[in-house]
């Protein structure tokens, strides 16, 4: 299990594990209904688990093209209607 306080990526704190059965459930549960949904304009779940060690994960497509971050930069900190909803 990775431990409290672990940063991952140089950004992400672990403040507590997901350890009590309930929130294991509930990341089943919302990950199983993600992955049934399929439109263009939302991510593709892949896979969602816990692994051995009882650490759940979630597995998304890759997608190209720019970053929210880069499609922010020059803007205000957020986009119009028109193209948030391309």
């Amino acid at each position: 299990m990775v431990a409290a306080g672990t940063i991952l990526d140089g950004r992400y704190e672990i403040v507590a594990p997901l350890a009590d059965h309930g929130a294991r459930e509930r990341f089943l549960r919302e990950s199983r209904t993600a992955a049934q949904l399929r439109h263009p304009n939302i991510v593709s779940i892949l896979d969602f688990n816990l692994d051995a060690e009882g650490r759940p994960f979630l597995v998304m497509e890759l997608l190209s093209g720019p970053s929210l971050r880069q499609g922010l930069s020059g803007r205000e900190s957020r986009f119009a209607a028109a193209i948030a909803a391309r």
